[in-house]
């Protein structure tokens, strides 16, 4: 039976051709299944996949804790200023709101998005 077109690395410089049996046939060329070229594809398309979700959660846990020391200063600064409760968590609200949006388009704009 014919052997698979892939070389493979034996772990130093060389290279040399995979000794699995050819089974499947892509682009004119016989493969072992580990080596198809569609497989490969695969692999690298869900691994690229996951790598992306991953990255998109750690920036995110990034952002929120670059904002949490900045809400936590608009906290400060707007409990100092007032004596009414109500009156404190309207105001608490607008201004967080602002700055958070502020904040997270800077964090934004440092990250290159």
């Amino acid at each position: 039976m014919p052997l698979c077109s892939a070389t493979v690395s034996d772990g130093g410089f060389r290279e040399n051709p995979c000794s699995r049996n050819g089974k499947y046939t892509e682009g004119g060329k016989l493969y072992c299944y580990q080596h198809r070229p569609s497989v490969i594809a695969a692999k690298g398309a869900e691994r690229t996949t996951k790598w992306t979700s991953e990255m998109d959660e750690r920036r995110i846990i990034h952002q929120q804790a670059r904002a949490f020391p900045i809400a936590m200063a608009v906290l400060r600064k707007l409990a100092k200023d007032h004596k009414d409760a109500r009156t404190l968590t309207g105001a608490v609200a607008l201004e967080y709101q602002e700055l958070t949006a502020a904040a997270l388009a800077e964090i934004e704009k440092e990250m290159g998005l």
